[in-house]
């Protein structure tokens, strides 16, 4: 009887180990890339996290891991309810966000998969140096209004809001390149209202990273 309650005791021992090697852990695969120029990003730390109430921002890190020269990290963690993988600070890079299947995801956490191993990619795009040339060169007077609204080749449609109207003869030229946008293509649009009638013209730029880039938008 005690062999019996023995061998039992094994067999359950053995179960639950073999459980948590190979049912319950998982591998996480991941690659942090700019976009743009399909450069990997190194020095990234990358977070095995799950959710907690007693921490701020709800989450707490069990494992990390840096990005190496490749762009590359991996953690190996046992996983036992729902965890997350989430990147440290980015500075001076903008988060695209997780990409998966042709589109762009959460921009901070992504659920880990059930799976035993998940592969995943985090684009950032890092910021550039902008001179703005806006001037109303063929103004007709105070009742002369433009509105503006720009995007990035990473995003499919203009924002369904404009910016604040300029009016009358206006003129903006950057003081310095001291106004930023994440790098690649940037397309702008103005809307434009003189003596009653509404036009629009388009502008298309390339924010360069390591030399500032004019953006003329001259109406």
């Amino acid at each position: 009887m005690k062999r019996f309650k023995y061998i039992a005791l094994v067999l359950i021992m053995v179960s639950l180990t073999t459980c948590t090697k190979f049912g319950r852990n998982v591998t996480i695969k991941g690659k942090v890339i700019n976009p743009v120029t399909n450069e990997p990003i190194e020095g990234v730390e990358a977070w095995f996290q799950k959710t907690t109430n007693g921490l701020p921002g709800g989450f707490k890190t069990i494992k990390e891991d840096v990005t190496d020269a490749n762009g590359e990290f991996e953690i190996n963690a046992g996983r036992i309810g729902t965890h997350y993988i989430r990147l440290g600070d980015v500075k001076g890079n903008y988060r695209l966000g997780w990409y998966e299947n042709g589109e762009y995801t959460s921009t901070s956490v992504n659920k880990v998969d059930k799976g035993k191993v998940m592969n995943v990619e985090y684009h950032l795009v890092p910021y550039g140096e902008v001179i703005f040339d806006i001037q109303n060169v063929n103004c007709q007077g105070v009742t002369d209004t433009m509105w503006l609204q720009h995007r990035s080749e990473f995003e499919n449609s203009y924002p369904e809001w404009w910016s604040l109207p300029r009016t009358g003869c206006y003129t903006y030229v950057s003081p310095e390149p001291s106004d930023e946008l994440y790098i690649g293509k940037r397309f702008f649009r103005l809307r434009i209202k003189r003596g009653g009638v509404e036009t629009f013209e388009e502008y298309e730029y390339e924010i360069l990273q390591n030399e500032a880039t004019t953006v003329t938008l001259h109406y």
